[in-house]
């Protein structure tokens, strides 16, 4: 290959929507050849990993957190429900007049 710097090859298989995709952002980014916009790639992201973490542990990470944001949500409406179904006319609970049972325990206000 004599004096060429670029001599190892790549092969990958795409569908159309990711070929699309692709040919989309190389015209966008202003690069003409695959290669240079490949390389544009590699190099704005170079940096912004965080050594030992990989993107399939951010992933379970974020899953596991809207799970449990989930279950925040639950118990807030649960809260929410008891809370609403006293019908306080003044709009405001006081020890007095509610109090929020949670689980077993009850938690006066």
């Amino acid at each position: 290959m004599g004096n060429r710097t670029r001599d190892k090859v790549i092969y990958i298989r795409t569908d159309e929507k990711l070929q699309a995709e692709f040919e989309k952002q190389k015209e966008a980014s202003g690069y003409g050849s695959n290669a240079d916009f490949i390389d544009y790639l590699l190099r704005i992201n170079d940096g912004k990993q965080i050594p030992g973490i990989t993107l399939k542990e951010v992933r379970d990470l974020l899953v596991g957190l809207s799970e449990e944001l989930k279950k925040q949500g639950v118990n807030i409406n649960q809260i929410a429900k008891v809370l609403n179904s006293y019908g306080n006319t003044a709009g405001s609970f006081t020890a007095a007049t509610a109090s929020i049972r949670i689980g077993s325990a009850r938690l006066p206000m």
